[in-house]
């Protein structure tokens, strides 16, 4: 199985085709062998990005019923994360964006395959914390985060085993970051959030929950 069908396939269908099988869990950056991580990155600079926008876009679409809110012209920054289950079918789309005068503002829309649609909760919407907001700043200006591997996909070999890093349906995260000045940034993590950009994603999911 390429790259190119792990991404669709932990994003969409949090499939699992190798075994055995480490708990996600159980893992990180430094289990990965450097030459898979090397592979990885390689394979995930070919990717077609104009059709993983197309379908970042339609996910949201779906779930917001093509209602989905849209940043303001003047926002600095706008973030779409999308949190897929396919099994459970279960999918989260979060839409916030920083204003020209720096408030970060949040939008979420649920689909819940076991909640009929008649009774599915409206979605909602409101202004991030300031302790988050600084969070939020604080994390998109980090260099480290940035220099991450922006895709993780369902199925890794790990170093110095035959095992590989799997699961079956983990929610797997897909996000895109939009800064002014800058080129649109990916985020794709299957199983679970991982590394910054996991604490990133972390962060945007915990936002109006709490």
């Amino acid at each position: 199985m390429n790259i190119r069908a792990l991404l669709f396939c932990g994003l969409l269908a949090g499939c699992s085709s190798l075994s055995p099988v480490v708990g996600a869990q159980e893992v990180d950056r430094d289990s990965y062998a450097a030459a898979d991580i090397a592979t990885i990155q390689k394979e995930a600079d070919d990717l077609d990005i104009d059709q993983l926008a197309e379908r970042i876009d339609a996910m949201r679409d779906g779930v917001w019923k093509g209602a989905a809110p849209k940043a303001p012209s003047d926002a600095t920054v706008s973030i779409t994360l999308i949190v897929s289950s396919s099994f459970a079918r279960y999918e989260s789309t979060t839409v916030l964006w920083r204003e020209a005068a720096g408030q970060w503002q949040w939008h979420r829309a649920v689909q819940d395959g076991k909640v009929p649609e008649a009774d599915a909760p409206a979605p909602k919407h409101g202004a991030v914390t300031a302790a988050q907001a600084g969070e939020l700043d604080r994390m998109l200006d980090s260099p480290e985060r940035r220099a991450e591997i922006w895709y993780s996909p369902a199925a890794t070999p790990l170093k110095g085993t035959n095992d590989v890093n799997s699961c079956f349906d983990g929610a797997s995260s897909l996000m895109l970051i939009r800064q002014a000045g800058k080129p649109d940034a990916f985020i794709v993590q299957s199983c679970r959030a991982r590394w910054l950009n996991g604490d990133l994603i972390n962060l945007i999911g915990g936002i109006g929950r709490g």
